[in-house]
């Protein structure tokens, strides 16, 4: 066992179904080219509906408007209630991702999330760090870390 204290997770990706499997899957069905959601977001950047979502200074209701006027000032058609819709689907949790945990150093620390450049950061902190990609896979190589079989 690795010294282990306390199993940090993300949320969106690994507890629960990442919001960008759920943009691409909504592109796919409304037939939009791969990314152009994504990239409209990043193009309004701090100032656009979907960052000002983020930081609670929009409701999802008052949200849908401007994040359909950003997408398409950016020559991308969304329904902005329709894919928020998609994105509440996706954010159910993955049972198998959920237990029990916090006041440890970091190297006392396994953190679980689904973005390299986050894993990056809480790795330079000192913490392990394990990528999710598979959900089995994921408890696999924590359970390795603990020394617990936890599937």
């Amino acid at each position: 066992m690795a010294g282990i204290r306390a199993v940090v997770f993300d949320i969106g990706g690994v507890i629960q179904d990442s919001p960008l499997h759920a943009i691409a899957r909504y592109e796919t069905e409304h037939g939009l080219p791969a990314g152009s959601i994504n990239r409209a977001v990043v193009a309004t950047g701090e100032t656009g509906a979907w960052s000002r979502l983020e930081r609670g200074e929009l409701t999802v209701e008052a949200w849908c408007v401007p994040f359909e006027r950003d997408c398409h000032e950016h020559g991308v058609t969304v329904d902005g209630a329709r894919l928020m819709r998609y994105i509440a689907d996706a954010g159910r949790e993955r049972p198998i991702m959920l237990r029990g945990r916090l006041r440890v150093e970091p190297a006392e620390t396994a953190f679980l999330d689904d973005i390299g450049t986050n894993l990056k950061s809480a790795r330079a902190l000192g913490m392990h760090t394990i990528k999710v990609d598979d959900p089995a896979q994921a408890l696999r190589e924590l359970g390795a870390l603990v020394g617990l079989d936890l599937l």
